[in-house]
């Protein structure tokens, strides 16, 4: 009788091993072990990708048959061990088909696209791409009081003169040295200054002791680096440098003929200024910015400047 069961028990690892000869590499990134051929059963283990289990060559429908830990039988779906899709959710199940004709089919072909949104363009800033501007705007400037000694040797005691000036147009380029950073280039190759204030004469044959309205105008030639970072697709700041370079200029007091400025009485101003700026999309390429810029120019006596400008910008 022991020699019967033994024979028998012999048969049957026999057979379980011929049967559990086929190695099965998984795939897929995980996969269960369940203790029957069902998924509400137990699971076994958790196989991962180039793991390798015996399995039998005579798999079951819809399961693979394996062999855990050399002696354990469990079960593995196929379904499983198909790669998954990119998205986590499962497809819906397929619709009842229609039993359309040809033609009926191609007619309503197109009516399931019409039904489909047309893709929106995501709107975005100038930041990150190449462009060109034309610069438009105004200048407004608060001088400091200083002393001012005439060719003749006449001298005045010039108080603060302020006021704003049109116009001021120049021409822009920016390059982009990261998505949301851009460094700009420009000249403004007309800027006007006309400011206003009083003055007193202390050594003149004109002296009267009495202050006299004072006018100063100048024409410089301007040129700047701007750095702008974009903290929204639209809206930015930055900082930059601008040299200012004085071509002409007069200074009147009160009703006395004009003095035309020359050599040292035309100034070149070095300045530091801050800018923010709202770019608006007219279309694909082309833009409108409303930017304010405030500095100082670097001179006795201090200057204080805000320019406020429009830019037209192509933008690559």
């Amino acid at each position: 009788m022991k020699t019967l069961i033994f024979v028998v028990a012999l048969f049957a690892i026999f057979s379980t091993s011929k049967a559990l000869a086929v190695d099965l590499k998984i795939n897929v990134d995980q996969v269960r072990v369940y203790s029957q051929p069902n998924p509400g059963s137990s699971v076994m283990t958790t196989l991962h990708r180039n793991d390798t289990i015996k399995a039998s060559n005579k798999p079951l429908p819809g399961y693979q048959k394996v062999l855990v830990n050399g002696k354990d039988v469990g079960y593995i779906r196929n379904a499983d061990l198909l790669p998954r899709p990119a998205t986590a959710a499962r497809p819906a199940a397929p619709a009842p088909q229609q039993n359309l004709s040809r033609p009926a089919m191609a007619a309503a072909r197109p009516a399931t696209q019409a039904r489909k949104p047309a893709p929106r363009r995501v709107g975005r800033g100038i930041g990150g791409r190449m462009g060109v501007s034309v610069i438009a705007g105004m200048n407004y400037q608060n001088q400091g009081s200083r002393n001012y000694v005439a060719a003749d040797g006449s001298a005045a005691s010039i108080s603060s003169l302020s006021g704003t000036s049109l116009p001021l147009l120049g021409i822009q380029f920016q390059y982009p040295i990261h998505p949301k950073i851009s460094l700009r280039a420009y000249v403004e190759f007309i800027k006007n200054i006309s400011v206003s204030g009083s003055a007193t004469y202390q050594t003149s044959s004109l002296a009267t002791g009495a202050p006299t309205d004072t006018f100063l105008k100048e024409s410089f030639l301007s040129v700047g680096i701007l750095g702008a970072y974009y903290f929204s697709p639209y809206f930015w700041g930055g900082a930059g440098l601008q040299m200012d370079k004085a071509n002409s200029g007069t200074l009147k007091f009160g009703s006395y003929p004009e003095t035309a400025l020359s050599g040292s009485d035309l100034p070149t101003f070095f300045a530091a200024f801050g800018a923010v700026g709202y770019d608006f999309e007219v279309s694909k390429s082309i833009y409108l910015t409303p930017e304010l810029r405030i500095g100082a120019l670097f001179s006795k006596p201090l200057i204080i400047e805000v320019d406020g400008l429009v830019n037209a910008t192509y933008a690559f």
